[in-house]
């Protein structure tokens, strides 16, 4: 067995000395380091160790839920709508966090997002009109849009191979828009009633991956259930009638998304 040179007893012993938690002085220059030390080269391990802000963008992908859909009227003995197609979208969403340093951080975040169009289709309840063969399937259809405010709370539960899993929530609110509502197979509903948009109370549950590409940046990858809350359309149509409304609620989705946050810079506080 080769003896150990001293230089490599020295950086052991430098190492031991971090693991044992350096001087808060030596842990803003050096923050410790990542891999193992081989022939004199080292990378620095750059996740930071004191409090900071970021900077943030995702995107990615939500396959949505069948929402909740009822449209009453008066000759039908339900309101609920059968047979639900709703199409999944893609989303964005930005905005700025603040961290407690380190790989078992709080981390706080101001989110602005971006849930693109989703087609719905659904089966109202079959309808015997006064006039014309009973029991006529009328399909309807809309769309939906929405954009969301999120204040997001995480927990990053340690370095593991150079991963940080991480949980959190979020509340905050959602507009959403809803197109007007068409019908296709019934010649008695030719009109189209008018859409509507509101703000509805949303939150969600995440988990996720992040890495440290960089010294600043930070790959996330992350889970997500989202509840965007409700929608309904307006009562009047493109002939002036009056109709009942087209709501729709349960506006839920399972996404994954890809982000990048960026760390602005560290302060001790």
């Amino acid at each position: 067995m080769k003896a150990l040179k001293p230089w490599s007893l020295a950086i052991a012993a430098a190492m031991l000395t971090g693991m044992a938690g350096p001087p808060e002085g030596l842990a803003a220059d050096f923050g410790g380091f990542r891999g193992s030390i081989k022939d004199d080269n080292y990378a620095p391990m750059p996740r930071a160790t004191l409090r900071h802000c970021y900077v943030r963008i995702d995107t990615g992908y939500a396959w949505s839920d069948d929402p909740n859909v009822r449209w009453f009227s008066e000759v039908t003995q339900t309101d609920k709508v059968h047979e639900i197609d709703f199409e999944n979208a893609w989303f964005v969403e930005g905005g700025v966090g603040c961290s407690t340093g380190g790989s078992r951080a709080w981390r706080a975040e101001l989110m602005l997002g971006y849930h693109g169009k989703r087609k719905y289709d659904g089966e109202p309840p079959l309808w015997n009109p006064p006039a014309g063969p009973p029991q006529i399937d009328d399909p309807l259809h809309t769309a939906v849009k929405s954009t969301t405010l999120m204040v997001n709370l995480y927990k990053d539960l340690g370095e593991y191979h150079s991963w940080v899993p991480y949980i959190g929530a979020g509340i905050g609110v959602a507009y959403n828009q809803m197109d007007n509502t068409y019908f296709t197979e019934n010649v008695f509903l030719t009109n189209q009633i008018f859409g509507n948009n509101n703000i509805s109370f949303a939150w969600s549950l995440m988990a996720g991956l992040s890495y440290d590409i960089s010294s600043r940046a930070t790959l996330d990858l992350g889970y997500r259930y989202m509840d965007l809350g409700s929608i309904s359309s307006q009562n009047g149509d493109t002939a002036g009638f009056w109709n009942p409304k087209v709501h729709m609620d349960d506006l839920t989705s399972h996404e994954f998304k890809v982000g990048l946050r960026y760390r602005l810079g560290s302060t001790r506080y």
